[in-house]
């Protein structure tokens, strides 16, 4: 004999079917559409010089963004790329994976650097404001699609 819904929700008291309509809007606003916010949007870009060419020297530096906004994320890095040799790289964000969140963004731009300590410190490669977020200028929008960004700096000045 086939138990109906009726002798099921008996058996689990009077309360059961409330219960699971409860769970299945609780499971649908969990999961919802999609939450655009939380999905993770690929990021690609190249570092260039002023003059438009790629910035090769800074090869295996890195790119780092934070949230725009202030006050959010507590300045924390979002998300980073090392650069290539081509000067081209690409954004992961930490533990979560490869891409970004939509949204707003201060990048930074930071050379690789090697200090050894018999080595004298090598002369700077770029204009120091781009190794950080309040003085870079620069930006990165993330829209819900492929993304590629392209940050212009300029190089340090020879003394």
């Amino acid at each position: 004999m086939k138990k109906g819904m009726s002798e099921i929700a008996r058996c689990k008291g009077p309360f059961f079917p409330r219960m699971l309509a409860v769970a299945g809007v609780l499971l649908f606003l969990i999961t919802g559409c999609g939450d655009r916010s939380r999905q993770l949007y690929p990021v690609t870009g190249v570092v260039v010089w002023t003059d438009g060419q790629p910035a090769t020297e800074l090869a295996d530096g890195v790119v780092s963004i934070r949230v725009e906004a202030p006050g959010t994320a507590d300045g924390r890095t979002t998300a980073q790329g090392q650069i290539q040799a081509d000067g081209t790289w690409t954004l992961r964000t930490p533990g979560v994976g490869q891409g970004v969140s939509v949204g707003k963004y201060q990048a930074i731009v930071m050379p690789q650097k090697n200090i050894s300590p018999l080595a004298p410190l090598p002369a700077p490669i770029i204009n120091p404001r781009y190794e950080e977020f309040d003085t870079s200028g620069l930006k990165v929008i993330v829209e819900p699609n492929e993304n590629h960004v392209t940050l212009m700096v300029d190089r340090a000045r020879r003394k």
